[in-house]
């Protein structure tokens, strides 16, 4: 079963994903691929907005790595 993310949830996905980097001080989206052990363009295609349903298993790499939930990472709630 596939589920997408509607348009303006990925934009809050890119918003909260660069603000999420900067308050830890990662500066490009390799950096936080290689911290995470995933391929650079699954990073980089977020952060452009070329992806518009994330796989669930990069949503959850992510909110454990922040120390966030998805819905906070998607904007459903918010960030902080």
């Amino acid at each position: 079963m596939t589920y997408r993310l509607k348009r303006i949830q990925t934009t809050k996905l890119q918003y909260n994903l660069q603000r999420l980097m900067a308050m830890h001080a990662i500066h490009s989206g390799s950096e936080l691929a290689r911290q995470l052990s995933i391929p650079p363009p699954s990073i980089n295609r977020i952060l452009s907005g070329q992806v518009t349903d994330p796989r669930i298993s990069t949503l959850i790499l992510l909110a454990d790595y922040f120390d966030v939930g998805i819905d906070q990472l998607l904007g459903r709630e918010k960030l902080f």
